[in-house]
Parts: C-alpha cells; sequence; structure tokens
C-alpha cells in the first residue's frame, strides 16, 4: 500500500513548508528541503503519474486508502485541508521548481491551481463515491480517540468547558478493543508520532494502563474510569508552551517550573468537567508524576513525621492504584518514543528501566505485573535473529521457554517481505534488538497489514 512512502513523502512537504514559511523559497535550507521532497516524490511514484488525495482529513494514493499515513500525519492532513488543497497529483520526474509552488500553499500563500507541469494540484478530485474505504475497527477506535484529544485539548486551551461523555465513549471503545484483542491492542499501542507527541502518547499509555487493569481484575465500571483518566493523564500539558516540551537540552529552573504544574492543570479542567463519582479521572491527572515514594511533582506529603509503628511511606498520601498503574504505562510508551532530547529504547531495555525503579518511581507490584503482560520480548519488538532474519514480535510469548510469536519481515537474504509471515523463533536464536526506523519496520502498519485480507 506504499505506506511508508507516503508518510515519508508527507513529512518531507512538512519540513519543506516550514522553511519555506520562515525562510522564503530562495533559501539554500528550502532549496535542500524542496530537493528531498522532489527524491520522495520520484521514490513514490516509481516512473508513474501518482494522485494523492485528502477526504475527511484522510490520505488516499490513487483510490485507496492508506490508514495508518492517515492517522500519523493527521495535523499536516488538516493543514492541506485548510489551504484548499483536495489532491496533488505528481508526474515523473517531480521537478523542484514545480514542487515549490506546492509548498508555498502549505506555507500558507495564495493556492494557484497547477494544470501543468509535474506537480498538479487540484486536478481531477476524486469523489467520496470513487475512494476506497477502510473499515478496521481497531484503528477506527484509535483514530476517534486521537480526534476526541485533540478536541478535548483544544477546549481546554481556550478555557471552554469540557464535557467527559465523548472521552467514556471513546474510552469504552479502547476497552473492548483490550478485551477483545489484547495482542492487537498491545502492538496498536506502537503509534508513534513525533509532531504530535502527547495525543499519541496518551492513547497509548491509556491502551497500556488497560491492559493492566484487564490483568489486575477490574470490572468494566472501574476499567472505563482507569481509561479515561490514563487518557487525560496529561491533558494539563495544553498549558505547557510547545518550545518547553520539545527542548532539546536541560530544562531551565523557569521552564521546569512550567512543566511541574501541568498536573494540578489537569486535575483542575478535569474536576471542572467531571461528573459525582468521575473524580477519580482527576486525580491520575494529579498523582501520575508524585512517584512511589513521594519524590515526584506535586508534593502530597501530609505528616511531619511518620506516625508511630509505620513505615516511611506512611509519610505521604497513598498514591491511588489509578495513579501507580497510570505511572507505569506512562513512563514505558515514554521510554520506547523518541524525543527531542534523547532516542527511543527498544521495549525490552524500557522494562528493564522500569524494574530498576520499581519501589521508588514506580509500584513494584504493578511493575512486575506489567513485565509479566508484556514478557522478554514485548510485542512490538524488532529483532534480527542468528540467520539474519529480522521479525516482529507480535504477541507475547504464551510460555516463558517456548518459541516466541513473531512475523518475518526481512528474509535471512535481507529482502524486504511485501506481506509478513509467521514465524516463531527461540530466545537463543536472538542475536540483537532494533529500533523500528532502523529496521524500516512500522509495527501497527504491519498490524494493519497483517489484519487485511490477501486481495487487499
Amino acid at each position: 500500500m506504499k505506506e511508508r512512502e507516503t508518510g515519508s513523502l508527507l513529512a518531507a512537504l512538512r519540513r519543506a513548508a516550514t522553511l519555506h514559511r520562515l525562510y522564503g523559497s530562495s533559501h539554500p535550507l528550502t532549496g535542500v528541503a524542496l530537493a528531498d521532497a522532489a527524491r520522495e516524490a520520484d521514490v513514490l511514484a516509481e516512473g508513474q503519474p501518482v494522485q494523492l488525495t485528502v477526504l475527511d482529513e484522510s490520505i488516499y494514493l490513487d483510490r485507496t486508502l492508506l490508514p495508518m499515513a492517515s492517522l500519523t500525519h493527521g495535523g499536516f492532513l488538516r493543514t492541506m485541508h485548510d489551504r484548499g488543497l483536495r489532491s496533488v497529483t505528481f508526474l515523473p520526474p517531480v521537478a523542484m521548481a514545480d514542487l515549490s509552488r506546492l509548498t508555498a500553499a502549505l506555507a500558507g500563500e495564495a493556492l494557484e491551481p497547477a494544470g501543468a507541469g509535474s506537480v498538479r494540484l487540484n486536478q481531477d478530485n476524486l469523489a467520496a463515491d470513487d475512494l476506497e474505504e477502510s473499515g478496521d475497527g481497531r484503528r477506527v477506535a484509535y483514530t476517534a480517540t486521537l480526534d476526541l484529544l485533540r478536541a478535548v485539548s483544544l477546549a481546554v486551551s481556550e478555557r471552554e468547558r469540557v464535557s467527559l461523555l465523548d472521552t467514556a465513549a471513546a474510552v469504552r471503545s479502547l476497552v473492548d478493543l483490550c478485551l477483545d484483542d489484547p495482542s492487537a491492542a498491545l502492538l496498536l499501542s506502537t503509534m508513534k508520532s513525533h509532531h504530535e507527541y502527547t495525543f499519541f502518547h496518551s492513547v497509548n499509555t491509556c491502551i497500556l494502563t488497560l491492559m493492566i487493569g484487564r490483568m489486575t481484575g477490574l470490572d468494566r465500571a472501574d476499567q472505563l474510569l482507569l481509561g479515561m483518566g490514563a487518557l487525560l493523564h496529561d491533558i494539563g500539558k495544553v498549558g505547557v508552551s510547545p518550545a518547553v516540551l520539545q527542548h532539546p537540552g536541560r530544562l531551565s529552573p523557569e521552564q521546569w517550573a512550567e512543566i511541574r504544574i501541568h498536573p494540578q492543570v489537569g486535575a483542575e479542567s478535569i474536576l471542572t468537567a467531571s461528573e459525582p463519582g468521575q473524580e477519580v479521572v482527576a486525580v491520575v491527572a494529579l498523582e501520575h508524576h508524585a512517584r512511589y515514594d513521594g519524590s515526584g511533582y506535586p508534593n502530597l506529603l501530609y505528616f511531619e513525621e511518620p506516625p508511630e509503628h509505620t513505615d516511611g511511606y506512611s509519610r505521604q498520601h497513598p498514591l491511588h492504584l489509578f495513579s501507580r498503574l497510570t505511572a507505569v504505562a506512562d513512563g514505558y510508551d515514554a521510554l520506547t518514543s523518541r524525543r527531542s532530547y534523547r532516542r527511543a529504547e527498544s521495549p525490552a531495555r524500557a522494562l528493564r528501566v522500569l524494574l530498576s525503579d520499581a519501589g521508588t518511581v514506580y509500584d513494584p507490584d504493578v511493575v512486575h505485573a506489567f513485565i509479566d503482560i508484556m514478557g522478554e520480548f514485548p510485542p512490538g519488538s524488532v529483532l534480527r535473529l542468528q540467520r539474519g532474519e529480522v521479525v516482529l514480535v507480535d504477541q507475547p510469548a504464551p510460555d516463558a521457554d517456548g518459541p516466541v510469536p513473531a512475523l518475518l519481515v526481512v528474509d535471512a537474504a535481507g529482502r524486504k517481505l511485501a506481506r509478513p509471515e509467521p514465524r516463531s523463533f527461540l530466545p537463543g536464536e536472538v542475536a540483537g534488538y532494533l529500533t523500528p526506523d532502523r529496521a524500516g519496520v512500522d509495527p501497527a502498519l504491519i498490524l494493519e497489514q497483517v489484519g487485511a485480507s490477501p486481495d487487499d
């Protein structure tokens, strides 16, 4: 389906448009970005005309929906829509001068429809009936939850009243997903977006928290409240400037103070919107950075001295179970995500970090429960086997000492498979870990491919 190639082109166009807006069309940096975008367009086209169509915040290649590209580049697709771009047709080889008209429109300049050249804008737009739709419930649930988070974040930032009714509906779909297909839910939680980190991180944290809650035996009503708290745990970050959130180095005291206030801001916003019985949702937002030993923020100490016959932990206000569950899922997804200030850790390395922080940052019982869920090779792990094959772990191993279920994505000769194939392996066959970027693998996209019928 050329999801990866289309995603690379969209990312290149975003960079070129940003540089065009900042420096203009004649700046050398803009020229380099345009050259990159032209190269990505030629890679996508493979010598034949191709058309990208934007409809309902989704991207189509010719007539085929690209679900994961739509999901990970949703913000950029909205920009295209807002700029009046309904379709872009590329006729290779793509010329930088023709591409410059597209990036100028994306940068906010007046749209000048191009009816000739190698990049043609809004030519032969396809109607909804001409396009192929995909009804994968897993992706639909994830996309709907992302859209909900965007709407809630906008409302909070504009100090509008927020309703938790839609939040409950979105979480209910994720609860069903975790109950009906836990392996798919775990693999779907590997979705990442550098440009919308907070939104994707919050949905992933929600899924992972629900998986832990499922193992602890929570009933459906409690799982719903748990999921709402996990989904909205970072909603207070709408009040933190993007420059601080994406700062690549050590934060200044002023920047750190801005970060530390987001749990209170989030809790206040949720309390304003909550109905009786939903107060715990705000508690999760308030406590998710407080740490198991009380050393985090905000400071929740309420005893000056430990009461007699109690240990030191009793000096702090005991964190709610839902907060302790969310903190572990939050930490895991953060560790496995690339940020502006550090690289992403492998799933196995992230589990080791959680284990090392058990008893201080995290509740040790919750950490061990999470490790039991994920196994030695967590879903989403990309591994190189001793014979040179590359596999993606798509579900936890049923037996700690037995074969690990996986999907073969690159064969022993180094050829990438057009469609992943089942390939279990034994722990002793593993030669090393790879990051998805290095391996050229998108775990969530593979989930989409495996879930599709062979004729798709």
